[in-house]
C-alpha cells in the first residue's frame, strides 16, 4: 500500500527534511516492516519500526538516547510509531503514553512489559 509523505524541512535534526507517513499505512513499495519472515527480538522489531518512521538509522538508537530531542520525533511520529508497534506486537499502547517516555529504553521497556503481559510474542 502506498504511503502519502508530506516532506518539511526541519532543524531539529541535523537540518535534514522530516519527513511524515499522514496515512500511517504498515506496508510500502520499498521497505516492508511487518515481513514476519525476519526473526527478531522484540527490542529488533522496535528500533525497525522507529528506524523506519524516523528515516534514522538503527545504529543511533542506544536505550539512553533522548525521542524528542535527539532523534526529532514529534508526537506524529510518535503515534505512528505507536501504530506500527501495536500492529506488530498485537497489543495496545495508550498514546498518553509518548508524552512521558523520554529516551528508546523507556520505550522499549514499555512495548517489552506489554507483550509480556499478553505473552503474544
Amino acid at each position: 500500500m502506498p504511503a502519502f509523505v508530506v516532506c518539511l524541512p526541519s532543524t531539529r535534526f541535523r537540518g535534514r527534511w522530516g519527513c511524515y507517513n499522514l496515512s500511517v499505512a504498515l506496508h510500502s513499495e520499498e521497505t516492508d516492516i511487518m515481513d514476519d519472515r525476519k526473526p527478531l527480538s522484540i527490542e529488533a522489531r522496535i528500533k525497525q519500526i522507529v528506524s523506519w518512521v524516523s528515516r534514522i538509522d538503527e545504529s543511533e538508537f542506544e536505550d539512553q538516547v533522548l525521542i524528542r530531542e535527539e532523534l526529532g520525533i514529534d508526537s506524529l511520529m510518535g503515534m505512528e510509531i505507536i501504530a506500527n508497534c501495536e500492529k506488530a506486537f498485537n497489543i495496545r499502547i495508550d498514546e498518553s503514553l509518548f508524552a512521558s517516555i523520554a529516551t528508546v529504553g523507556d520505550f522499549l521497556r514499555i512495548v517489552r512489559d506489554l507483550c509480556d503481559e499478553k505473552h503474544q510474542y
